[in-house]
Parts: C-alpha cells; structure tokens; sequence
C-alpha cells in the first residue's frame, strides 16, 4: 500500500531493494487509491515492478501476480528462451526423463498446429469458445516448456475468448506464430542432439 502509516510504500521499497540478502528481489506491486497522472511511474522509479490502482480489479491484481511470480529466467523475448532452452534445462524439469521429455515435444510439435488453425478458425468465425480452449491448450504445452513469452500471448488470447472480445486477436495469433516457429525450431534442434 503505497499510503501505509509511518513509512509509506515508496520508502518501504527503497529499503527492501537496498537490503543485502536475496528478499531485495522480492516482487514489489503497488497499490494504491490515487490514480493521478505520473503514480504509476513514480512507483516504478521507487522499485516496485507492478501498479494496480483501487478499487482492486482482481483479473488485473491476478495478472500482475502471474507475471511477477513466474521463473525470472523466462521473462525475455522468445529468442531468449530460445537460446537459454537447452538439452539439459528440459531434461531438469522433465526430471532427467528422456523417452519422456521426447514424447512430450513430439506431441507439442505434432498439436501445435491443429491448435493455430482452431485459433485462426475461432477468430473468423468470432467464436470465443473455440478461442478460449485452444489458447488455453497452448498456454498449458508452452509451460511445460517455459516458453513463457509465448504463454503469455495464449493466455491474452484465452482472456480474450473468455471475454468475447476479438480486439487485436489477429496480431497476438501472428506474434504467437512467429514465437512458435522459433520454439519449433529449437525443440526440433534438442530432439536432433
């Protein structure tokens, strides 16, 4: 809470990111009643990684904790993940299983397409249902991948099913696209090894 007595939530930041041990990187979301132009970013400055003013709108808090909460190594563009997603970070969280880890990338690389065309079929045919699952389906196989940028996007796109609402869906399909493309690739690589 941006507005706490005694020490407001600017100065209780500063002190959290100046401290020694490993609870500075703990994420920080301000929360606050004054909505004015320029809070957002002050806070920002101050060192808290996401604003959310009140009243509370729980899909926003929600998002800003997922965001905030997922493996800080996954939090770059999908060329990143591209390049730091190798053999052995995939055989960790498959927990050293092989013949496993291959079923699961054979069975990505063969549905991730179906699931693209459902995508693009949901949006030509504005049927938010179709949109809502398929983004879903992708969302879960790129986790277990920690294709996090791309996750990202299905999980806008599964908002967006859920909500009806079509607003720049053809762009987060096209952005998904090249981001899949570039997983494809890589996981193909792994497979090769």
């Amino acid at each position: 809470d941006v507005q706490m007595p005694e020490m407001d939530g600017h100065t209780a930041t500063r002190e959290i990111r100046n401290l020694k041990s490993e609870i500075r990187n703990v994420p920080i979301i301000a929360m606050t009643a004054h909505a004015i132009k320029g809070d957002r970013e002050r806070c920002l400055e101050a060192g808290m990684d996401e604003y959310v003013s009140k009243p509370i709108d729980s899909d926003k808090l929600f998002d800003a904790i997922e965001k905030l909460t997922r493996d800080p190594g996954n939090s770059g563009t999908t060329e990143d993940v591209s390049a730091a997603l190798d053999k052995e970070i995939l055989l960790k969280a498959f927990d050293g299983d092989w013949d496993f880890l291959k079923e699961v990338v054979d069975v990505f690389l063969s549905d991730y397409p179906r699931l693209l065309d459902n995508l693009r079929r949901a949006h030509k045919d504005s049927d938010s249902d179709t949109l809502m699952r398929a983004a879903h389906s992708l969302k879960g196989m790129l986790k277990n991948f920690q294709a996090e940028p791309a996750a990202d996007v299905a999980y806008k796109l599964e908002k967006k099913g859920k909500e009806d609402n079509f607003d720049g869906v053809p762009q987060a399909i096209e952005n998904l696209v090249g981001q899949l493309a570039e997983l494809d690739k890589t996981l193909r690589g792994i497979l090769d090894q």
